[in-house]
């Protein structure tokens, strides 16, 4: 609906326009093979405004993410909450052969259950932004005393809710964070950078 100025270069590329957009930069819709080999679309912006500079980007965008494809990369997006859930389940694994305890597993479950995946659960975990985490992390720190942390607290009469996190807590919920994160660049949902 908001796209305009629509051109098909070939079987796999189609560049357009936003109309929503303030910078009509030429954004490309790609049509390639995912993991299993169906044929899905992947959007990416070339950040060109002009066509054919934008045709060129588009061709490079392709080869680009077939490539990463054909690595082993996904380019599609896993959720993060898939992310959050697989490592988990690592994390049980680890506890089964002794190599952390059960308990510890629990307490980083809790933790980033109540916070981050309910903040990202389906958000593709390679569009998190350093932006998006220092948003996270206002929201966190301050979440005690906002409007919806006090209607929780009516509701639920939930005493985490009353508190602002601790610094060894934050730095702790850190850790986790980062841990999810460093899980999702073995498994190559994410590029390291």
């Amino acid at each position: 609906a908001n796209q305009i100025n629509t051109v098909k270069v070939d079987k796999q590329i189609a560049l357009y326009q936003r109309s929503d957009h303030k910078e009509k930069f030429w954004q490309c819709r790609l049509r390639i093979k995912d993991e299993g080999g169906k044929k899905r679309y992947l959007i990416r912006s070339t950040y060109e405004l002009d066509l054919e500079d934008a045709k060129k980007s588009a061709y490079k965008l392709l080869v680009e993410n077939e490539s990463l494809l054909k690595a082993g990369v996904s380019v599609f997006g896993v959720k993060f909450h898939r992310v959050w859930k697989e490592y988990f389940e690592d994390q049980n694994y680890q506890v089964s052969v002794g190599a952390i305890t059960e308990s510890r597993v629990a307490s980083k479950r809790n933790m980033t259950n109540r916070w981050i995946r309910s903040r990202f659960a389906s958000k593709a975990i390679d569009s998190i932004t350093d932006n998006d985490m220092r948003e996270y992390w206002q929201w966190r720190i301050n979440f005690a005393d906002s409007d919806e942390a006090k209607d929780a607290l009516k509701e639920t009469g939930g005493k985490y809710f009353a508190k602002k996190p601790k610094p060894v807590t934050s730095h702790e919920e850190s850790m986790v964070i980062s841990q999810i994160f460093l899980f999702a660049v073995s498994k190559l949902y994410i590029k390291s950078e």
